[in-house]
């Protein structure tokens, strides 16, 4: 039986490997990126986040999103899939779900907002 750390280290190196896959960066920098998802993935949860990523067109884009209720709106929970190349989130300025492309996050930090009850238009949003 595995334990958990060796479980977690194996999802972020897949992780790695899909990044690394899209981009061409070393299995060092896939790593980094990976970390830096999961640590995102993890914050969203239950806190409001600030991150960027660089968009399809070539666009840097700075958004505020969380994972706060994600199985609300969508009737079952998030399961990150670490051969997922795109996560999702509540875009807070735009009222609306969103993906993005996980190889192209470029950076995040907490707001430090929580959640106790859900914003409403969360939920209503979808």
């Amino acid at each position: 039986m595995e334990n958990k750390e060796s479980t977690n280290y194996q999802h972020l190196m897949l992780r790695a490997l899909s990044i690394r896959h899209e981009r061409i960066v070393t299995l060092n920098n896939a790593l980094e990126i990976a970390r830096q998802a999961e640590q995102l993935f993890q914050k969203m949860l239950g806190e409001e986040v600030e991150f960027s990523y660089l968009g399809q067109n070539g666009e840097i884009k700075n958004v505020r999103g969380t994972l706060n209720y994600y199985q609300q709106a969508f009737k079952h929970p998030y399961t990150p899939n670490p051969r997922n190349i795109f996560m999702p989130y509540y875009d807070l300025n735009a009222h609306r779900w969103c993906t993005f492309h996980v190889a192209f996050l470029l950076q995040f930090r907490n707001t430090c907002k929580h959640y106790e009850t859900p914003p409403g238009s969360i939920v209503r949003g979808v």
